[in-house]
């Protein structure tokens, strides 16, 4: 906590970060102001502070988050970044970002904002350091909108896959994971990853539309393309991914993977990667860093009140999402290692992605890995 919060100017804001982060590790039930004030100090007196430090207080959330991704590095061996969006239903307007937004696990579009996040894997366990919340032309175009909760100059209409890019700026040789099966426009992300020379795997959705290389020249769904390399459990197409809106083709040549998983249900998972060297085990252990990404935000929705934010400003939200994260690492590192996690040790790099041409046809898909 010293760490993390010691350059925050006042002393009282020092303390109510520490209050409100014990809150969220103890509090039982919706994290409101109230009963993290109960289960932190014992008191409910202290909720109008800790509302007035989260929604008012004039705090840099950046360095926080800086400080929080270094020391999950330091203590987690990290394996990939992971990019995830999280869904927070609101029932009113008036907060910020709040637009209609589709719901995959309800099938239908709900009234929410969207918050990408990047996490820290290593497989098993995923922290999130980071976030970036979905704002639309609507929202930043009217002053008085942008006046009422507090929007910064630099706060202008994003979509998911640009505030991606932002997050994985700094990736490196980590593998970059991202969950796009909600993703609106999935080019221009691959296009911009490979052009900075990072290995990128996206778990897609059966919509995603894309054009076989070498197969008809009209875009198809993944789930339609005519023709496969492999069999019924692993099969390999190589596409180009179609921009959403124009329809246009885009120039960067991904793999498709289709994995049928194994015993009841034999549920299919689509993902398109860069990488020519990833065979069906590579592919199978990244969409284990999405995964561990998705036990995260259930946890962070469950146990650490990333959804029970009650006000309505920019910088309210990102002091909110900032405290959630610190908390769940706190928690996560408590814990030490998870079952199976390698050792805090570096590997080496992956192999950078192919440019924008035909990789080489993968083995035959009988000799593909399989499992980790």
């Amino acid at each position: 906590m010293e760490d993390l919060f010691g350059h925050l100017p006042r002393s009282d804001q020092r303390h109510w970060a520490q209050v409100y982060i014990r809150g969220l590790l103890t509090a039982q039930g919706r994290k409101s102001p109230r009963n993290l004030a109960l289960a932190a100090t014992g008191s409910p007196d202290a909720a109008h502070a800790l509302h007035q430090f989260v929604g008012n207080s004039p705090w840099d959330w950046a360095p926080v988050r800086e400080r929080l991704a270094r020391r999950v590095a330091e203590r987690l061996p990290v394996r990939a970044q992971v990019l995830a969006a999280a869904l927070i239903p609101k029932r009113g307007s008036h907060s910020v970002g709040v637009g209609a937004h589709f719901d995959p696990a309800g099938g239908r579009a709900v009234k929410a904002q969207v918050g990408v996040g990047l996490f820290l894997s290593t497989g098993r366990r995923a922290v999130p350091v980071d976030w970036r919340l979905v704002l639309d032309e609507e929202w930043c175009a009217d002053p008085v909108r942008r006046r009422r909760v507090r929007l910064p100059e630099s706060a202008v209409p994003c979509q998911a896959w640009q505030h991606a890019l932002t997050l994985a700026s700094g990736a490196g040789p980590l593998p970059v994971v991202a969950d796009a099966r909600c993703a609106e426009d999935l080019a221009p992300l691959a296009a911009e990853l490979t052009r900075r020379g990072t290995v990128f795997l996206a778990e897609t959705g059966t919509w995603q539309r894309v054009v076989p290389v070498g197969g008809p020249a009209g875009p198809v769904r993944v789930d339609e393309l005519p023709s496969y390399d492999g069999d019924d459990v692993v099969r390999t197409a190589l596409v180009r991914p179609v921009e959403a809106g124009s329809g246009a083709v885009g120039a960067q040549v991904l793999r498709l993977w289709r994995l049928r998983a194994p015993g009841p249900g034999r549920t299919v998972r689509w993902a398109v990667t860069n990488s020519r060297h990833l065979a069906a085990g590579g592919v199978r252990g990244l969409l284990r860093h999405a995964d561990a990404a998705q036990a995260s935000l259930a946890a962070l929705n469950a146990e650490f009140g990333l959804s029970d934010f009650e006000g309505r400003s920019y910088p309210g939200w990102h002091h909110h999402m900032t405290l959630t994260s610190v908390a769940h690492a706190l928690a996560t590192l408590r814990r030490g290692p998870a079952a199976g996690e390698p050792d805090p040790t570096p590997e080496p790099s992956m192999n950078p992605p192919a440019p924008a041409s035909v990789p080489p046809t993968p083995r035959c898909p009988g000799a593909l890995a399989r499992g980790a």
